[in-house]
Formats: C-alpha cells, sequence, structure tokens
C-alpha cells in the first residue's frame, strides 16, 4: 500500500518522475558499483554508524506507533516493511533509497488529522540520510568515493 502510494505521488509530479527515471538510469548504468559494501567507503565504519543512528532516530516512531484511530487500521504491516529496511540498510547503503522512498508517506502520517507531531524530530536525521544518498549518487556517477 505504501508503494502504491508513493508510485502515485511519483506520477503525479512530472519533476518527480524525470528525477527517478534519471536516478533508474544511473543505476543501471553503474550497477556494478551499486551493490558496493560499507567498508568500500573511506571511513566506512563511522559513516555507517552516523548513518545508522539516523535510521534509528527516524524508524523508530514509525515502527513502535500504536493503532491509527483516524484510518482505523493497525499498521503491522507498515511496521514491519521500515524494520526490513533498516536492517537492508545496515547490510548496503544503496538501499538507503528505497528506505527514502518507502518511509516518506509513513512519516507524513503523523501530521493527520492533525500537525501536532514535531517535525524537528524527523528533520535532522532525514536530511543526513538524503545527503548521505545525494553523495552516494554523485559517488556513483562521478566513479569515486573521495570527495
Amino acid at each position: 500500500m505504501i508503494l502504491v502510494a508513493f508510485l502515485g505521488r511519483l506520477f503525479s509530479h512530472w519533476k518527480l518522475a524525470v528525477g527517478g527515471f534519471l536516478y533508474v538510469g544511473i543505476l543501471i548504468w553503474r550497477r556494478s558499483q551499486v551493490w558496493c559494501k560499507w567498508t568500500d567507503f573511506e571511513g566506512g565504519p563511522s559513516l555507517r554508524l552516523l548513518v545508522g543512528v539516523s535510521l534509528v532516530a527516524v524508524a523508530w516512531p514509525l515502527i513502535t506507533s500504536d493503532y491509527s484511530y483516524f484510518v482505523d487500521r493497525s499498521h503491522l504491516w507498515d511496521q514491519l516493511l521500515v524494520a526490513v529496511f533498516v536492517a537492508a540498510v545496515m547490510y548496503r547503503p544503496a538501499l538507503v533509497f528505497a528506505f527514502l522512498a518507502v518511509n516518506s508517506p509513513m512519516i507524513f502520517k503523523f501530521a493527520v488529522p492533525v500537525s501536532n507531531y514535531p517535525w524537528a524530530f524527523f528533520g535532522m536525521p532525514l536530511h543526513v540520510l538524503t545527503l548521505f544518498a545525494a553523495w552516494f549518487l554523485l559517488g556513483i556517477t562521478a566513479n569515486r568515493w573521495h570527495f
């Protein structure tokens, strides 16, 4: 359900669709580098720790959220999906893109029906993950990891 919502949002804006297709094209073009390990980076263990702490900070409220009375359903499958993606990103860094894409609709569920959940809690770790994703994509296109 989250993936359908994400794809619906992606194709509703042409800029996001073009960016998504360019991203997939770069991943296909540099597919040998996409599945690199954390140890392939300079300072890989410390970078993995930074990304891991940011992942846990973003994923913790998503995993521990209770039954949603607004939509009248539990979030068990969504919570399981978040936990699987956290483990997957800790295994391979390229999956941070999938984590951000799948969990973006879940993050904004806290703004419905009233925006009473503090955005600052998600803001900084989400920016760290987005910057890492941008750095990773730049490293793939430039064919080097040291900038």
